[in-house]
Formats: C-alpha cells, structure tokens, sequence
C-alpha cells in the first residue's frame, strides 16, 4: 500500500514539473537546408532560405514566447489562458515573442520572418497578430496578417502601442502584454459589432430595393395588360435592364504593423 502511496505521489511531482515546464521552456527545432519546416505555400529562394534558417522553429502551440525571460511563469501561465481563449473565441492567432538579441536587421523584419516562417495563422489567409518586445532596440512592434487587418487599421495599432508605453517604461511586462491582449480584443469585438451593423443597413438596402422592384413591376404589367400606354413597356424594357446595385470589394495587403521606441 505504502508502495502505491510513493509511486502516486512521485507520479503527481513529475506531473506537476512538466506541467510548469511546458510554459517556463520554448521548444525550438533545429532546422536544415533539406528540412526548412514552413508552409508549404511559401516560394523558396536563397534570400527566402537565408530568413527562415536564422528564424527559431518553435512550437505554435506556445503562443508565448519569453526567449528575453521578462515574464515568470506564473504571469505565463495567465496570458497563456487568455491568448488561448482570444484564439478560439475570435478564431484569430495571437503570438507573443520576446527578446534581447536580434539577429535580423531590424524588429520588423524579426517579428515578420517569426510569424511567416512558423506554422502560425488561422484559415487561409493565416489571420492573427503578434508582439514582439525587442530589449535590443528597445522596440515594441504589433504586425496583423490576413484578414485580421479590418479590425486593427494603423490608427488602432498606434492608439495600442501608446497603451504600452507606460509598462514597458516601468518594466512591468506582464501588464504590457495583459494590455495587449485586452485591447486586441477590444477593437476585435468593436469590428465584429460595425460589421453587425453594416449587415442590417446592407439589408435594409435590399428589402427597399426588392420592393421598390416588385412595385414597379406590378405597375408595368398593369400598364401592359391595360394598352393604355405603349411607350410604359419600352421604358420597362430600359429600366430593367440598367444594374440596381454596384458592390465593390476592397482587398487588402497581406500585413499592417507599427512600432514604438520604450
């Protein structure tokens, strides 16, 4: 019995280890020339190979990535629930990465080649956002992706940004990266509730257009059945060929990003 009681307490210790491990480590893969690991969607070139082999590989599932140590891992283990809950909620990425050295030539170019060069996104356009806080240039950079893009225009990633200032200043990165989070969600949820609305004008639009339609015809073929005036089925005729509606589409560019100086 006493025998069982030590297996079980040992086997909770190693539980909860590994458990604490699995958000105070990141799991970085080695990559090779023959074995790049990226999407398979990206065109490989030398400058392309050049990026990804001096970018991590790291385990998409982690979302955070503290490779600059700013965070313990309790205030890990906290962020980690809610970036996870964003995701599914929102069913838009969320990536968090930190660092002291920058081997790129610039934070941008660090958080894109991050971002691209590991299994991150959501759907087909790879929709989500990331943080990156550069100790080494003392830079915080926000990029969007995909379609993600419509609900952070460049205004909102600044208004965000300046949010931030004031943790980072202080060097409490927790609250940076809480603040970052909330207020993603904040403008996520403002877009969800605009779109929401622009569905309801978009439809009220139609209703007067099908019924003003309908009108109209009912009105022309009376004209018609009566004969009381022939130029009514010419001018139905025009009338109906010339379009209603012209909807336009806007697409939009693969990412948006902007920085700050901390």
């Amino acid at each position: 019995m006493k025998n069982k009681i030590y297996f079980c307490l040992i086997f909770l210790f190693f539980a909860f280890v590994n458990f604490s491990f699995c958000y105070a480590s990141i799991n970085v893969v080695n990559r090779n020339v023959n074995d790049l690991q990226v999407w398979n969607t990206i065109e490989i070139n030398d400058s392309v190979k050049d990026s990804i082999l001096t970018t991590p590989k790291v385990d998409e599932t982690q979302k955070i990535y503290d490779f600059a140590d700013l965070l313990n891992d309790t205030e890990e283990k906290r962020l980690y629930v809610k970036i996870k809950n964003f995701i599914q909620k929102y069913e838009i990425d969320m990536v968090v990465v930190t660092i002291n050295y920058n081997p790129k030539m610039n934070p941008q170019k660090y958080v894109d080649d991050f971002y691209r060069y590991n299994y991150f996104g959501m759907g087909e356009n790879h929709d989500g956002i990331i943080l990156l806080i550069d100790m080494n240039y003392r830079t915080a950079w926000i990029s969007v992706y995909g379609d993600t893009q419509t609900s952070f225009d460049n205004t909102k990633l600044s208004n965000i940004l300046e949010e931030l200032k004031l943790s980072l200043k202080n060097k409490d990165y927790y609250s940076t990266v809480l603040t970052f989070i909330n207020d993603s969600e904040k403008y996520v949820q403002k877009e969800i509730i605009n779109s929401q609305s622009n569905q309801f004008d978009f439809m009220g639009i139609i209703e007067v257009i099908v019924i003003s339609t309908i009108g109209t015809t009912c009105f022309i073929l009376i004209g018609l059945r009566t004969h009381k005036d022939v130029n009514m089925a010419k001018l139905a005729k025009k009338y109906l060929k010339e379009p209603s509606l012209d909807v336009t589409f806007r697409k939009d560019e693969l990412m948006r990003s902007s920085t700050t100086k901390f």
